[in-house]
């Protein structure tokens, strides 16, 4: 039986796909563990939620990169080894990376042998500002719980329509007298 290390690069270019695209973009999600997982196992939840995007390039790649953007002042670099890119939203996150520069390129190498050169902190713009690759879905809230509420009985609608009788305007009577029964009616349906 052959190995699938053998037969990928013939089914992907059989899907018409590109080799060298697919191990570029295993690389891109290689990188993006070691950040998590450097990120997480620091404590640092707030970094990694501003993220929007990491990298490791290769000399000729970050040459690339420089000559795409080299209108912009952050671009220069030496061009040598390794060069780590982080992408983060906010300026704060970017003046937190720095100050823990040399810290995040020891990290690379004691975990994962990845010697890092040089250390880009870029913050990102425009659209790509919203991409958070790193947040996790929270779980959902139990006030978001699909309970359908359930209906008061007689005697605890005539507990409420007691308890706001004392309120002299009747729009604002109406509006509380209705929030209350919706929140008794949600509490009923948990036990609550």
């Amino acid at each position: 039986m052959a190995k699938l290390r053998a037969v990928l690069p013939q089914a992907v270019r059989a899907m018409g796909g590109s080799v060298e695209d697919v191990a570029k973009q295993a690389r891109a999600a290689e990188v993006q563990r070691m950040w998590e997982h450097i990120m997480r196992k620091g404590g640092d939840e707030y970094i990694l939620a501003h993220t929007n995007n990491v990298f490791i390039l290769r000399e000729g790649d970050a040459r690339a990169l420089r000559r795409d953007h080299d209108d912009r002042k952050d671009a220069g670099a030496t061009g040598t080894g390794k060069q780590l890119v982080a992408y983060v939203d906010e300026s704060i996150v970017a003046a937190e990376l720095n100050a823990r520069r040399e810290l995040v390129k020891l990290q690379f190498f004691e975990e994962f042998g990845e010697r890092i050169d040089e250390f880009k902190i870029i913050i990102s713009r425009g659209q790509y500002k919203a991409h958070h690759p790193f947040v996790r879905e929270e779980a959902v809230p139990s006030y978001k719980d699909d309970v359908r509420p359930v209906p008061l009985s007689p005697e605890e609608r005539a507990v409420v329509d007691q308890q706001v009788a004392g309120i002299e305007d009747a729009r604002l009577r109406r509006a509380v007298e209705r929030a209350m029964v919706a929140d008794l009616e949600w509490k009923k349906a948990l036990g609550d």
